[in-house]
């Protein structure tokens, strides 16, 4: 029996965290995988407060991408999937992207972008790209991810193609999304601080970009650390 663990940072998120993990409690099963769901509360006290289940805990809010580094360093699984703790997985998720990054090693998953309440936008704008499925092996070859705020799944999904790991042949294995994106105010890409056009982000971008320009494919992540609150 393989393992499939399902990682969810989260910070923030005490209005939407339950209705992500109780989406995942609720997936459809797939002959020879069990799932597992692992949730890292990034200081944040109301969502901690908030919370049904059991958690990883950071005393201080330390950044997703520091999270899911910590997250995975103690997690022994065949495959992570990643996930917001502000999205909703339809119930056939795992079901239909495991054998799709199983065969790959890498993939990301198609979604519907929508408001806060879950209502779609208009079909052209509301295709995304998001939330990422791969073997324990890429996570051996590329290290993690960098200690950045914003982007930094962008240029893990880079490295991994740069390694072999073709993830834009293996999203059009999917013939209609299986998620949905929440937007929000307090998201990282709504606020003017990390935006999409927010100087921050652009600085990011382009610190990744040397980096990758050098040839860098496996970096050392910086991790946090973390206490595990049974519930």
């Amino acid at each position: 029996m393989k393992t499939c663990t399902v990682i969810i940072p989260a910070y923030g998120a005490e209005k939407w965290i339950n209705y992500c993990i109780n989406a995942f409690k609720k997936q459809k099963p797939l002959d020879g995988w069990r799932y597992e769901i692992v949730v890292g509360i990034d200081g944040c006290e109301k969502t901690a407060k908030a919370i049904k289940t059991s958690y990883w805990w950071s005393p201080q809010n330390v950044g997703v991408y520091v999270m899911l580094n910590s997250l995975i360093s103690v997690i022994d699984t065949d495959l992570y999937a990643l996930f917001g703790a502000d999205d909703i997985p339809f119930s056939n998720y795992l079901k239909t992207a495991i054998p799709v990054a199983e065969k790959y090693g890498f993939t990301k998953v198609r979604g519907i972008q929508c408001d806060e309440n879950l209502n779609p936008y208009k079909k052209s704008k509301n295709k995304v790209k998001g939330q990422s499925l791969f073997k324990k092996e890429v996570i051996e070859k590329l290290g993690g991810f960098y200690f950045y705020k914003t982007s930094c799944d962008t240029d893990f999904r880079n490295r991994a193609y740069i390694e072999g790991y073709d993830w834009k042949k293996a999203i059009k294995m999917f013939d209609s999304p299986l998620f949905y994106r929440r937007n929000h105010k307090n998201s990282l890409t709504k606020s003017k601080k990390t935006g999409i056009k927010s100087e921050y982000r652009l600085n990011v971008k382009k610190k990744m970009k040397e980096e990758f320009d050098k040839g860098i494919v496996k970096i050392e992540p910086q991790t946090t650390y973390l206490e595990y609150r049974r519930i």
